[in-house]
Parts: C-alpha cells; structure tokens; sequence
C-alpha cells in the first residue's frame, strides 16, 4: 500500500482548548462534510454533501461555543462521516457506508480490504488516538474525565418527519452537574439554531465510540 489518503491534507482530529479545567471532555466525531481530495465527491454531487448524511450540522459551533462556556477540551473530527463514520469500529457495516439513510454512496461502493484498511489507519485511529492521549494526559495529571459527544438531528430521517426535538442521555454518572451542562448546551443551541438547523444530541458516555 504505497498510497496515502489525507497526503498533504490536515490530520483527521483537531484539538481545541486542550488544557481546558472542566471535567467534561467534548468530542464531535461528525463536525465536518470535508472529504479527502482523493476520495473526490464520492461520486456526490455538491447538495448531497450539505445534507445531514454528510456532517451532523451545527454540531462543531454548538461543541465550540460549549467549550467556551465551560471550559472543556474539545476533539473535532476534520472529515466528513462518508469518508469514515469515526462514531463507528471498523468492523462496522456504516464506518463507511455505500448507502446512507436512502442515499447510495458510489465512492463507497465495494471498497476493497486495503482501501477500508487506508481509511481506517487515516482517519479512524489517529482521530481516537487523540482522544485517548487527551485522557490519559488528564488523568495522569490528576484530572477525572467524562466523554460527552456533541451530534445534531436531522428533522427527516429516511424521508420521515421526527417528532424529537433534543435527545439527552446519561450514564450511571448522571447526575446534576452533567444536568448542568446540558441545560447550557440546549441554550448554547438555542442561539446557534436558525432556519431549522437540527438540534443537538448530547450523549454523555466514557467511550467515544
């Protein structure tokens, strides 16, 4: 395998306010619609790749603007979630989805094992490998941490209206202080919304993944 995918291009996480003092830690695994110059559209025209089946829209001002308000690190995944769905282990059937929601992904379309393997190498384990560093340099410095990741909903999902507006879920930590921080993460969406922009999903858990 002599190719590289993102030769020339940024690295697929992006570390913001890194020494940030909170106990949350912010991730965004959806925050982009950019794709490698190698991957091309995928065989996309341009409209597809500002649908939701591309980023999770909204998602990476909602995680910044929370960063500023709590002081949280924030990891950003810098691609778009068809080149590779970071939300996704590699043995996953939609890591690198040929159809998505109703959408056929022609750029996707029988990859072959060492095309999925670059991708993975690429984009999927250095962008893990951030957060992981990212934890365990807290932890070392004393400093507990807990994963929330920031996604947005799509109104329509496989050409059906959703009725649900936030979608919060807690772990066995649920308790007021993660309360707390969604209550200002539903303000924060408040004012990024406009024109019917999703709002955002906060799931808090201790694995990214």
């Amino acid at each position: 395998m002599g190719a590289c995918l993102l030769e020339g291009e940024e690295a697929p996480a992006l570390l913001v306010n890194g020494g940030g003092r909170t106990p949350y830690v912010l991730v965004c695994e959806h925050a982009s619609n950019r794709l490698p110059k190698s991957l091309g559209t995928l065989g996309l025209p341009e409209s597809e790749l500002q649908r939701h089946i591309a980023w999770d829209i909204g998602a990476e001002k909602v995680a910044r603007l929370l960063s500023r308000l709590i002081d949280a690190p924030l990891v950003l995944q810098r691609y778009s979630r068809l080149a590779y769905d970071c939300n996704r282990p590699p043995d996953s059937a939609d890591a690198m989805p040929d159809v998505s929601e109703t959408t056929h992904i022609p750029g996707n379309r029988n990859l072959s094992s060492d095309e999925k393997l670059m991708r993975t190498r690429e984009i999927y384990r250095p962008f893990h490998a951030t957060i992981a560093d990212l934890l365990d340099r807290r932890a070392a410095g004393g400093t507990k941490s807990t994963v929330v990741t920031i996604h947005s909903f799509t109104p329509v999902y496989k050409g059906k209206p959703r009725a649900v507006e936030a979608h919060h879920e807690l772990s066995h930590r649920g308790c007021a202080p993660q309360r707390a921080l969604w209550s200002r993460g539903r303000r924060a969406a408040h004012a990024q919304s406009a024109g019917g922009s999703p709002w955002p999903e906060a799931r808090h858990d201790r694995d990214p993944q």
